[in-house]
């Protein structure tokens, strides 16, 4: 029996299934797991489970749009991210913040979208400093989440969004190397 291939839209069909399927699961999974890590007792276990969906809701719908369209997902979502930091800059400075956090917010707020804006111009030099700004932001902020939750109140669900979206940023932004990169050539790693 001849395989049989399948249109591009039912790829599409086959990849949302799967998409849909994964994400009910890992809520299931989680709402049934936060029952037992929290012992039956329902003081702030909805809270945790409604901040664990919106946190699987804003990756999933974002990594869903950077597949789509990884360049444009990958400089927007990098330029605003860069913008968000610029603002959270200019809040510590009214807070009274220390001066390095808001000196490196700022910085870094300035620097994310001018990254953007060149890279999607075609340069490379900017294109790879924003891929490693981006995934050096999403370490960072990922084991600086519980000690955001501590200062903001929020949840440590909430905390890690911000880190999530880094990581689609950079991942969007290395699907699209080749249009970075130098020409394909005959020459293989088989053949070497």
């Amino acid at each position: 029996m001849p395989p049989t291939t399948r249109t591009p839209q039912q790829r599409a069909l086959r990849n949302y299934a799967i998409l849909a399927g994964c994400f009910i699961a890992l809520n299931a999974a989680f709402f049934a797991l936060s029952d037992w890590y929290y012992g039956g007792e329902a003081d702030g276990i909805w809270q945790t489970r409604f901040e664990w969906l919106g946190f699987t809701v804003t990756l999933f719908v974002v990594a869903k749009a950077a597949q789509l369209k990884p360049r444009e997902v990958g400089h927007g979502l990098a330029a605003a991210l860069g913008l968000t930091l610029l603002g959270l800059g200019f809040a510590a400075i009214k807070h009274g913040m220390t001066p390095v956090l808001c000196a490196t917010l700022l910085v870094l707020g300035t620097l994310l979208p001018l990254l953007s804006y060149y890279a999607s111009t075609g340069s490379r030099p900017a294109w790879s400093f924003l891929i490693s700004t981006c995934a050096v932001l999403a370490l960072c902020l990922f084991f600086g989440a519980p000690k955001v939750r501590g200062q903001l109140g929020i949840g440590l669900w909430t905390a890690l969004i911000f880190p999530g979206l880094f990581v689609i940023a950079t991942v969007a932004l290395i699907v699209i190397r080749r249009q970075f990169g130098a020409k394909p050539t005959s020459r293989t790693f088989a053949t070497e």
